[in-house]
């Protein structure tokens, strides 16, 4: 039987191949351009059936099975917490996009990398080029360090965003080193621009999580490789160790942004942890819904749980948190089975930016990106054909 790469025209390959390349390296930038090239995605992705059938994809979402029904408990669990806590209509309009927006966007992405008509390639190229773009514009500033006269916003004005971005790319830059469909020549230059550029401006933003979240990842990642690579890990190890000790002992303003990593406020982290478990408890089974702002918002005007799995149990309990572990230990469970190991690690070090930062289901730069990656992670690595 011929395998879907193969019967699907060319054409409509590439335009499928185009729009999901340019999904994914707008999603970054702009809100409105990712839409429209979802929604192009989409169309073609449904144009495709006519030549693949329903039951190849019937197929490739029976192989993740249980991560679709994961995803299924959660948004049943979404409709439930909203209903019996007489939820705002900016809760249910959340609850309604979790499902078509995210849920399809993961299933689309597991079929078409399954069927080979799009490849990992092309996501690491696409994820690649879009963040290097986005911090190529502050070359300026990083060259005269004028970066670290303040908090790095990047092209957001939000230096938590600019922080998780700066993360991705150090983790690509990273993963660039070991490429081996690049030549030496290319690669190299390339692994240690961008990976300076990205712990440069990570540092500038004093982002903590995703500090954390890379150096954590990066420990493993090279911890990993270092029985295939020991040269390499050592000379990379040396390397980065070497310009961080000559930036921090030379220059004033990377050592200032340092001390303020290290030792700086919380941003009331604490007291928003502390507030959001006190809400958890008033309603531990399934939560308050998912518009908790109004509840959760202090005088300091912060009004979100700034952690994932905290913004699980405030909004859906301790149901939700089970539905949502549950998610999580699917898609682990299918990246060990097929030795997808970086995806994996990329998809953990966005869970621990987001024991910092985010809620599980409102910013668009976090979840797409979570289901993008998990649909990487998880997609059957052989050809998926119909019964």
């Amino acid at each position: 039987m011929q395998k879907p790469h193969q019967i699907v025209p060319q054409n409509l390959i590439r335009a499928i191949q185009f729009s999901a390349f340019f999904l994914v390296a707008s999603l970054p930038f702009d809100n409105a351009l990712f839409h429209f090239f979802s929604l192009l995605l989409l169309l073609a992705f449904c144009v495709s059936f006519r030549w693949i059938g329903m039951e190849q994809v019937k197929s490739t979402i029976e192989y993740a099975k249980w991560v679709h029904v994961s995803i299924a408990a959660i948004w049943a669990i979404m409709l439930i917490s909203n209903a019996t806590n007489a939820q705002s209509d900016e809760a249910w309009r959340t609850m309604y996009q979790f499902g078509p927006r995210y849920w399809l966007l993961f299933a689309i992405f597991s079929c078409l990398l399954g069927w080979r008509i799009i490849s990992e390639k092309t996501l690491f190229v696409a994820s690649i080029a879009a963040l290097s773009f986005h911090f190529i514009l502050f070359i300026p500033d990083i060259l005269d360090l004028s970066i670290f006269d303040t908090r790095f916003k990047g092209m957001d004005r939000n230096p938590n965003t600019a922080g998780f971005k700066a993360a991705g790319l150090a983790m690509l830059s990273l993963y660039l080193a070991f490429y081996q469909n690049l030549t030496r020549r290319l690669r190299y230059p390339l692994a240690i621009s961008l990976g300076s550029m990205a712990l440069i401006a990570l540092l500038a933003s004093g982002n903590r999580g995703s500090w954390v979240a890379v150096f954590v990842s990066a420990a493993v990642f090279l911890a990993a490789m270092l029985p295939k690579h020991p040269k390499k890990i050592i000379a990379i190890t040396i390397s980065v160790s070497f310009v961080g000790v000559l930036m921090l002992t030379q220059f004033s303003g990377p050592a200032q942004r340092l001390s303020l990593l290290l030792d700086g406020y919380s941003s009331y982290r604490f007291d928003i942890w502390k507030n959001a478990w006190n809400l958890f408890l008033q309603k531990p089974i399934f939560g308050h819904g998912l518009d908790v702002r109004h509840a959760l918002l202090t005088r300091e005007r912060f009004y979100h749980e700034h952690n994932i799995f905290i913004s699980v149990l405030t909004a859906m309990g301790a149901v939700g948190l089970i539905a949502y572990s549950a998610m999580l230990a699917s898609i682990a469970r299918l990246a060990v089975k097929h030795q997808s190991y970086f995806p994996l690690l990329l998809v953990f070090m966005m869970m621990v930016v987001g024991m910092f930062a985010y809620d599980f289901y409102r910013s668009q730069l976090f979840v797409a990106h979570f289901v993008i990656l998990a649909a990487v992670a998880t997609y059957p690595r052989d050809p998926v054909t119909a019964p």
